[in-house]
């Protein structure tokens, strides 16, 4: 029976869950440079794919990278720079067995999602550790926060709306159990990419991605993963809530049992909430508000 519900599970699970709490020492060597070097490498055959089309049209670069990053945005999280990190040996990253993770305490029935596969990578980038599970967020479910707030005109109410209804379920509550509030700051940071790809309401300064002059596409700015990358993608910092009681004792025993708590550096909230200013009670644990 177990068996049987293991295999129903997972045709349920779109997304994968981290462990920041779990073989962080020693510490993990900065992966940013890596990160960006699979980035480019993927950005600039988006661009080659792009000419082929002959046209200057902004559609065209857009679903370049589309399907570069994976093919259907919208129905599959799991991005090709999430499969990339398999073997990408020369980006120091850390995987912990469920079993052994904060979630092995977990039941069945409160995050099935974690007893089917394997959690996902943490990795550094400059001071801040994420989870490989952010890139999918960032590059899919940002697309979907573009549309939502710009082409289908519902502004960042709609986007952010979206992404709260994922954690609460099909990326969420009612399959891993994790509601996870560093997931919806990776998808919100995820539109701000698209919007540099798109040209479309840049603040000041910031220039945009690409240019197509002639039918010609090329890449003007090199992306950065540090553009975007804050504390709060660190679910040790911007701590997660869970879909039971029960739940979220058994994690934080494991969490205490590791000489730790979360949040796990309490000044940092503030720098979190200051960052995202009147939407952070929408993107930051509720914790950082209690501090």
């Amino acid at each position: 029976m177990k068996i049987l519900l293991m295999l129903i599970a997972s045709g349920l699970c779109f997304s994968t869950e981290v462990d920041n709490f779990t073989d962080v020492h020693p510490p993990l060597e900065d992966g940013r440079e890596g990160l960006n070097a699979l980035m480019a490498d993927h950005m600039r055959q988006a661009v080659q794919n792009a000419n082929l089309a002959g046209s200057c049209n902004p559609s065209v670069i857009e679903h370049s990278l589309i399907a570069e990053f994976g093919g259907s945005i919208g129905r599959m999280l799991w991005s090709t720079l999430e499969k990339d990190l398999e073997t990408a040996d020369h980006i120091d990253r850390r995987r912990s067995a469920v079993a052994d993770s904060i979630y092995g305490g977990v039941h069945f029935w409160d995050g099935m999602c974690l007893h089917v596969g394997q959690l996902g990578f943490t990795m550094r980038v400059g001071d801040n550790i994420i989870g490989s599970d952010k890139i999918g967020h960032f590059l899919h479910i940002g697309h979907q926060y573009y549309l939502k707030s710009y082409t289908y005109a519902g502004g960042i109410d709609a986007a952010m709306s979206y992404g709260e209804y994922t954690e609460r379920t099909y990326y969420g509550l009612q399959t891993s159990g994790v509601y996870s509030y560093g997931d919806l700051v990776a998808d919100l940071e995820g539109m701000h990419f698209w919007q540099r790809v798109l040209n479309t309401d840049l603040k000041k300064g910031v220039s945009p991605y690409f240019q197509c002059e002639d039918n010609i596409w090329t890449q003007i700015t090199e992306f950065d993963w540090a553009d975007y990358v804050n504390p709060a993608w660190d679910e040790s910092l911007n701590c997660s809530r869970f879909s039971t009681e029960r739940m979220t004792s058994s994690v934080e025993e494991r969490i205490t049992q590791r000489g730790l708590t979360c949040p796990g550096k309490p000044h940092r909230c503030e720098e979190m909430i200051a960052h995202y200013g009147h939407l952070s009670p929408r993107l930051i644990t509720p914790r950082c508000f209690q501090q």
